[in-house]
């Protein structure tokens, strides 16, 4: 098996994503000009190539998944990630905290970073 690339989009940023707790921007592919999000990894959780890895594992159980790759931007690495709403035909992103809002009218759905409310036990279970 070929080792993952790392793609690099440090001439690639567009405009940031505010939402979550980590530095993140939508940009444009140069090649196809599909919509991606890169989000840097923080030091030394090695979320980056996890993500990559669940990815791949989805992937080659036939799940739906997200187009992962391996990225960097000026020297941080991190991963992008394909639109997958494809510029919102396929629907829209809805982020946990909107949901966490819809189910607990309390919750500060405004706060975008380190949001202690935003738990494994606050989400449904079915």
């Amino acid at each position: 098996m070929e080792p993952f690339g790392i793609v690099d989009v440090s001439a690639a940023p567009g405009r940031t994503e505010p939402i979550g707790s980590k530095e993140k921007f939508w940009f444009r592919d140069p090649t196809d000009q599909s919509l991606w999000l890169f989000k840097r990894a923080r030091a030394g959780t090695g979320e980056d190539w996890a993500e990559k890895i669940a990815a791949e594992i989805a992937g080659l159980l036939g799940l739906p998944h997200a187009d992962v790759e391996l990225a960097q931007h000026e020297g941080a690495p991190g991963i992008a990630t394909k639109d997958f709403t494809v510029d919102q035909r396929h629907g829209d992103l809805v982020h946990g905290n909107e949901l966490l809002f819809h189910l607990d009218p309390s919750y500060p759905k405004e706060r975008e970073y380190r949001v202690p409310e935003h738990t494994l036990d606050a989400a449904p279970r079915s």
